[in-house]
Order: structure tokens, then sequence, then C-alpha cells
């Protein structure tokens, strides 16, 4: 509202104002301090883990947003100093109880079940991601948003004992009310965390295929497009109203469009797909060191791992135009250079980074690392950056383990953590079953890790026949079969799909060994004659082909005892613990092998392929598909259809 004509009337609004602000930063501190005298202090790198957060202590941030986000305001948008530079301290949850039953498709929850599984999910999930700053009752998110109460009560009953059915009896009607929002736009920011959430807790399924959530995050983040969330300062601008957020509004914008981001790339590493965010000033403002915004720590963090990946994933998709020009040893041009800005990374993240974060920080390097796999001119930095990538993969499956039984990281955390697992397991695999690659690992060492990711692949799984279940059986089933022969380094048949190439290769290699589809290129789906009895593969790729049915009857039994990854020979690298080592000091890690971070590395052969100079005297960004473009495939091959 512009102000007033009236000298007096313009000065009282500032005074109250100016009342109002102060009033606000009493309330936050009397928070924190109610917090801080309430808990014991938290390990230096767990400043805000789930761990610290079971039973009656776990935290969600203050009030629930109101729906008419666009309401007038004459708060600046500019947060204060003290809100700009000091993480946010986490208040305690202080849940209302629900009034009402709610019923949606034939389920009806009393209020009791209803404050129940809202306790569950602030309690046991919201702290891995904690962007839902609310408190009020249940009753009070309904009436905001239906389809983010009913998310929160589905994540909840992922694994409810108390109701075990819960989630197959949900799931069906929340789908529904979830694609009758999606049409109906503008959305909100309940609807938008809503949408965000169930790509990060998604509803189970056999496929790859029938996972929407790589729709659902492009929907969320054009959505929060639309109502100018990606630009929060200037908010005003995509609105037909004036108003400006005011700094609680500002804040919870910039935490759904760091979390919106923060799902829509896992998504997209995972499956293999261009990132859907390309260059935003507004992440860019986040990630300073500054903390701008007063995001959680946990989430600050995650988003400046997750830039990096966005960053590296962007140029080295733009690199299928470029090949043409480049050549095919431009990765031995780029990979260096981000191997050095993936050292400043944690150097910047420095002795505070969370164990859950640790995990995010082994993934992002594990994910650069996979692209080594695709370069066709071999030369000794990539056997050394595979192997580091190997080291990473133990320590993920180590540290998974770990945090799984400290704060159930795997049952209760986001996608992302399942991700990285079933990444660092496909990772392993490779090395351990090349020829080439094993000479140079402890083979025993790499078993027993093996073994211990695939049963915790499999403790993921949350029904019958889900994309984790049926993931576990294809890794043993692989491991089983012959290994690459020695002498030669491993080559990739898929190699479209960016760092996710390893993973969607030991699938495809999968269905051609025991799915039915031995050719390389894509074939109809087999008929099943065994009396109506059919196993889908778990894994179709994206639209270019169809689910093949398994062909064997005797299909390999896993229960959780059995040993997978069984080897008779002995260590041939350097001994090394087959559990998860005591976690040293960052500075240490920083220079060790599992981190990949070593500084002895020749570069000899970066400035005899290609060289900076090429890389420099190149678009990078700008240059299109030329019309003689040859598919990724090797040359002389046919595309696969």
């Amino acid at each position: 509202m512009p102000p007033k004509s009236n000298g007096t009337c313009s000065t009282v609004a500032d005074k109250d104002r100016k009342l109002r602000e102060l009033a606000e930063e009493v309330e936050r501190l009397r928070a924190a301090q109610s917090h801080v005298g309430n808990i014991s202090p938290p390990a230096p790198d767990d400043s805000y883990s789930p761990s610290n957060h079971q039973g009656t202590g776990c935290t969600a941030p203050a009030p629930l947003e109101s729906q008419s986000g666009a309401a007038a305001s004459n708060s600046s948008p500019v947060l204060i100093d003290s809100q700009l530079h000091n993480p946010q301290v986490p208040a305690p949850v202080q849940l209302l109880p629900a009034a009402e039953s709610r019923t949606l498709g034939s389920v009806t929850l009393s209020p009791a079940q209803i404050d129940r599984l809202f306790k569950t999910f602030f309690c046991q999930y919201h702290p891995f991601l904690p962007f839902i700053e609310g408190s009020g009752s249940p009753d009070d998110y309904h009436a905001k948003s239906p389809l983010l109460f009913w998310t929160i009560i589905v994540i909840a009953a992922r694994r409810d004992e108390e109701e075990p059915i819960l989630l197959t009896s949900l799931s069906p009607a929340v789908q529904g009310l979830l694609w009758q929002t999606v049409p109906r736009v503008p959305h909100s920011r309940p609807e938008l965390k809503a949408m965000i959430l169930l790509c990060l807790w998604p509803f189970p399924t056999s496929s790859m295929s029938t996972d929407s959530s790589y729709i659902l995050a492009s929907v969320a983040k054009t959505g929060a497009m639309h109502i100018g969330l990606h630009k929060p300062y200037f908010v005003q601008d995509f609105s037909r109203v004036k108003f400006r957020f005011s700094p609680e509004e500002l804040r919870d914008a910039l935490l759904v469009w760091s979390a919106c981001f923060i799902a829509a790339e896992n998504i997209t590493s995972y499956i293999g797909q261009f990132p859907l965010f390309v260059t935003d000033a507004t992440l860019d403002m986040i990630c300073t060191s500054e903390n701008h915004g007063n995001l959680p720590v946990e989430i600050y963090q995650m988003v400046l791992v997750t830039r990096f990946c966005n960053r590296f994933h962007r140029v080295m998709a733009s690199r299928e135009r470029r090949m043409a020009s480049l050549g095919e040893n431009d990765n031995g041009v780029l990979l260096p250079l981000y191997e050095s800005e993936l050292k400043d990374l944690r150097w910047m993240l420095g002795p505070d980074l969370s164990p859950t974060n640790e995990i995010v920080f082994l993934y992002a390097t594990l994910q650069l690392r996979s692209y080594y796999f695709l370069e066709r001119s071999h030369h000794p930095a990539q056997k050394e950056y595979i192997l580091k990538g190997y080291r990473a993969a133990l320590h993920i499956i180590w540290k998974c383990q770990g945090r799984e039984v400290d704060v159930r990281l795997l049952t209760r955390g986001p996608k992302i953590f399942t991700h990285a697992l079933a990444v660092a397991c496909n990772f392993a695999l490779k090395v351990l079953r090349s020829g080439y690659y094993s000479q140079f690992v402890d083979v025993n060492e790499g078993s027993k890790a093996f073994n211990l990711g695939v049963g915790l692949v499999k403790k993921c799984s949350i029904e019958d026949n889900d994309l984790q279940g049926r993931y576990s059986k294809i890794l043993a089933q692989l491991w089983a079969a012959t290994a690459e022969p020695g002498g030669l380094q491993p080559e990739l048949k898929v190699r479209s799909r960016l760092a996710a190439s390893l993973l969607h290769d030991t699938l495809w290699k999968w269905r051609e060994n025991f799915g039915g589809q031995r050719s390389g290129r894509a074939s109809a789906a087999p008929q099943c004659d065994n009396g109506g009895s059919s196993s889908f593969v778990p894994f179709a790729g994206s639209g270019n082909t169809n689910a093949a049915c398994i062909e064997r009857d005797g299909e390999q039994n896993l229960g959780p005892d059995v040993l997978v990854a069984q080897v008779d020979t002995g260590s041939r690298g350097p001994n090394a613990p087959g559990a998860p080592r005591p976690a040293s000091a960052w500075l240490e890690e920083l220079g060790e092998m599992d981190m990949g971070l070593v500084e002895e590395t020749n570069y000899q052969w970066f400035w005899n392929h290609g060289g900076i100079s090429t890389l420099m005297a190149t678009d990078l960004e700008g240059m299109e598909l030329p019309p003689d473009y040859i598919f990724n495939n090797q040359r002389g091959q046919e595309p696969p259809d």
C-alpha cells in the first residue's frame, strides 16, 4: 500500500510496522530459547538430523502459511540481518488435536487416528527435509489444502504398524485427489508442498515406467514458477494485485523452491533425464556462504550439493549436442574441472556437514564418476576415478547402514537415499564383476559390502513386487551371472542417460540375460505361459520398450539372510575392513581415496586430448544438434527402437 498523503498517518503506519517486526523477533527468540533449554546440545556433525528429533523431541518450524499468500502486505520482503545470517532454530512441534473425522474414498479416519499419523509424519519423516513450516491442528492443514492433509497421512502410513493396510487403501484415492488438483491453477503453496512431498516419498510401484515422480516434479516446478516462487523478491510481477511477501512468507517461498529443486534434481539424475532446473538466480542467491534466506541447515547443505550436481549434469547433457565439434574426448576435458570443484565444495561444507548429508555428498561424487564409464578413450585418470567412485560406493553402503540403525534413514527418509544406495550397489557390482577393475580392489571386502547393500535395498521395499524388492533380486541374479572378461575395460551399451547410463545399462543387461530380450534392440514383450502367473521387468526404459516377462520359473529366493555375493578368491587389493570404519575428521577424509579427492593425479593426458583451448573456444550452451548427429551407440550400429 503506498504511503498516505497525511504525514501523521504515515508516521503511525511506520511505527506499527516496526512494532510488528519487533514483536515477531521477540517471539522467535523466545521459541529458540525454549527449544535450546529443553533439549541436549546436538553433536557437531549432526546439528539438525532426525536422530535429534525422535519421539517427543520432533520438530517443525513455525506457522503454516495462509493459502491467500498473495494477500496485501506492507512488510518489506528483505530479511533483517539476524534472519539472513543465523541458521534457523526449529521450534518444537506443538500440534493441536484434530476435532473432526475425515473421509477420502472408502477410508474414514477418526481424530485420534489423524493425530497419531500427523505426529508420525512430523517426528519420523519430516526432519529429513524440513521444508513444511507448520503448527496448529490437522484441521488447519485440511482447510488450507486437502491434498497436503492427505499427503501427510499417506506418507505416515507407509510403514504404519498399527494399520498396515492403510497405505494400500488410501493410495488410489490420494492419487485421484492429486490429479484432480493438478489442472486447477494457480496452485497454492500448500498444494505445491504436497506435490513435492509425493516426489520425495512416492507411491509404491513395480516399474519405472509407471512412476509419475518425473511428471509430478515438472508440474511442481512450473506451478511454483506460475505464482512467482522462483522470483520471490519480485512476486508482484507475477500477480494481478499489488503485494509483497512478508519475511515469513518470503522464507517459506525460498523453502518451497529449494525443496522443489532438490526433489526434481534427484529424480532426473536417477532416471537419466536432462535437469529440469537450468539457471536460477534465486538458487544462486541461496547458495551464498551466508545461507541467505535462513534455511534449515539440513536443507541448505543439501541445496549446495544438489546445485553442484545440477551444474555438471547440465554440461554433460549438452555434450550430446557438441559431439560433432568437440569430438569424443571432451569428457576428459570437462570432468577434471568438476573434480576440482568437488574438492572445493567439500571444503566449503566444512566440518559441520551432517552424517545424513555426507551420504548426499558421496552420492554426488558417485554421479560425477559414473561419467568416466562413458569415455571411449581410456587414460590413466579414468581408471583412477572409477576406483575412487568404487570406494565412494562402498562408503555410501556403510553409511546408509549406520544411519538406518540410528535414525531409520532408508525406511523413513526421502527417496534420495534409496536412490543413492541403489546406484552405489550398481557401481560396486560393475567394478567387482569386471575382470579388469576387480584386480585393483579387495574383492572380499567388496562382496561383503555388496551383500550388505542388497539387504538394505530389500529392506527399503514397502510392498510386494515394488521397485526396491525387485531391484534387490536383479542385483543378486547379475552377481550370479558370468563375470565380464578381464584385460579390457568395460564399456556401456546404454550411453544416452547421462550418469544414470551405468544403472540403465545394468538393467538392460538383466533384461537380455533374464528378461527374455536377448537382442540388442527392443522387442515386444514375450507372452508368459506359466499358467497366468507373470513377473514383469521392474524397470522399463523411458518409452522405448515394453515390460517383458521373466522366463525363468526358478527365480532366486532372496530372504534377508541370503548371501548373494559369495567369492572364493583372496584379496587382490589393499586390506580394508569389511565393516564401516569409524568416521574420521573431515580433513583426513578429504585426502583419502574413498572420497576421491586425491591430489596426486597425472594430468598430462588432459593436455594431450584436445586441451583446455578446445573447451574455451566452444559455446557449451548454445550449440544445436547437428543434422548429421549419430546416435550415441557405436558407429555403424542402428539406434535402438
